[in-house]
């Protein structure tokens, strides 16, 4: 089917500045290569068409902003591109022009996965403790831990049960319970001479 450059599954257009006179060619002159940025707000469909046009534009001798534009060349390409730094080499050889070019596609920062749609931003705050991989999944940072690294690993040997920490390697115990390690159990208070035996407030 024909591709048309206004349809509603239009990603955008982007246009260079002139880029040389009636005969010109870029090779081997780095200050003609041209680097088009066009943005999308949308989760990357891995599939897409690109349209490139090669345009003559004829400017006024009288005006400055009288001009006419003509295509002298058009390529037409579609494939599947998956996000990532690298650069694919493409080459169209027409009529009147030869055009070789590169293209990429980067997610936005902070955005991974194959559709640019997975969200991970590094933090370290009360709401999450970690940084991101090369795959946008959550790795926590070192002493904490959970979904969101948002909890701390208390000291290594402190009781799961009767010991709590909020902030990573300390041991805080819960009423009832004592020691470095929260594993020892309290006794009832003024219990003289006695003891508890696995639960605390006893006086044995």
């Amino acid at each position: 089917s024909e591709v048309s450059d206004t349809g509603p599954c239009t990603f955008g257009n982007v246009s260079t500045s002139v880029v040389g006179g009636n005969s010109f060619s870029v090779h081997g002159d780095p200050n003609l290569n041209v680097v088009l940025t066009l943005p999308f707000t949308f989760r990357w469909t891995k599939t897409f068409t690109l349209l490139l046009d090669a345009v003559h534009q004829d400017q006024s001798l009288t005006s400055n902003t009288t001009h006419t534009e003509r295509i002298i060349e058009r390529h037409v390409f579609s494939g599947v591109q998956i996000p990532g730094t690298e650069w694919k080499l493409k080459g169209h050889r027409g009529r009147a022009a030869r055009i070789n070019y590169q293209y990429r596609v980067l997610c936005s920062p902070h955005y991974y996965d194959y559709t640019c749609s997975k969200f991970c931003r590094p933090r370290n705050d009360r709401f999450g403790h970690y940084r991101c991989d090369e795959q946008g999944d959550k790795v926590c940072l070192q002493g904490w831990q959970g979904p969101n690294c948002e909890t701390a690993v208390c000291k290594f040997g402190c009781h799961p049960e009767h010991g709590y920490c909020a902030v990573p390697g300390e041991c805080k115990c819960r009423p009832g319970w004592q020691s470095e390690l929260c594993d020892e159990c309290m006794p009832y208070p003024g219990c003289k001479h006695g003891y508890c035996n696995g639960s605390p407030w006893q006086c044995i």
